[in-house]
């Protein structure tokens, strides 16, 4: 079963929208599509924005869930592999899918597209 809330952050709201116990959306100034629910997931995923806004080192990240393709699924964990308070660009995801993909290279401008529809893209 989904459940929805909003969270007031510095950058907009944010509808966070989990399924069980992982997030599988965090999207930037949408309204509600559906009821809101708080649950103790949600609100823990809320305590970890509440750090990561703060400028903290909030942790582990809450479990999440993205629907996607194989590709995107494997550039979005590359992402999430970021350390706290550090950039990668789209060639040096690029590079690393790359590797792990066992072929020569890929283009940044295809990881664009893929993190361009991360619906978790914090």
């Amino acid at each position: 079963m989904q459940t929805q809330i909003i969270y007031v952050s510095p950058l907009g709201n944010i509808r966070l929208t989990a399924e069980d116990d992982a997030l599988i959306e965090a999207a930037f100034d949408v309204p509600a599509t559906m009821s809101q629910s708080s649950t103790p997931f949600l609100e823990s995923v809320c305590l970890w924005l509440d750090e990561y806004f703060q400028g903290k080192d909030p942790g582990a990240p809450p479990a999440i869930c993205p629907k996607g393709t194989e590709f995107q699924l494997r550039i979005w964990r590359l992402a999430q592999q970021i350390p706290f308070g550090y950039t990668a660009t789209y060639g040096t995801l690029a590079k690393e899918a790359a590797r792990e993909m066992g072929i020569p290279k890929m283009s940044a401008q295809a990881v664009g597209g893929a993190m361009k529809r991360n619906p978790i893209a914090i």
